[in-house]
């Protein structure tokens, strides 16, 4: 049985949630750097800008794509989510390898500082992410309730 309703689309992502998580991710960053640097010198500077760097990108494109695909068909946005997830860790994995194999790890980019900082950037931008979802209210259903 099929029924003829209208879908209300989704709201876009406001920018000003955008920002908050970019600048709350940043200064995240911003705090392991320094403390990198002050721990291990300067490759823990650069390892842990490094990471920051790659995980403001990773986030900050889904949030520009998917912003794009709000007003599809749910179906379709949940592929295109998908597959820029998929695309999305491929890069990662592809620039991690880039950057191994090139041998900037170690001496340019120290590898525990990167990796500290991917891990705290990731919490960050994730929690950032639920509050302003949260505080946006946005219902996750179509609350009318249509009489036949």
């Amino acid at each position: 049985m099929t029924t003829d309703t209208e879908r209300t689309p989704a709201r876009a992502i406001p920018p000003a949630e955008h920002r908050t998580r970019l600048l709350v991710t940043s200064a995240t960053g911003t705090a392991v750097s320094i403390g990198s640097a002050v721990l291990v010198g300067p490759t823990g500077l650069w390892g842990a800008l490094a990471g920051s760097l790659l995980v403001l990108a990773f986030f900050s494109s889904s949030t520009f794509v998917l912003t794009r695909t709000q007003r599809l068909d749910p179906a379709l946005t949940m592929l295109v989510a998908m597959a820029l997830y998929l695309g999305k860790i491929l890069a990662l994995l592809v620039t991690l390898v880039v950057i191994d194999a090139v041998g900037l790890l170690g001496d340019p980019l120290h590898r525990t500082a990167l990796a500290a900082a991917v891990v705290a950037c990731t919490l960050t931008w994730s929690t950032a992410e639920v509050v302003t979802t949260v505080r946006r209210r946005q219902p996750i259903y179509d609350g009318t309730v249509r009489t036949p």
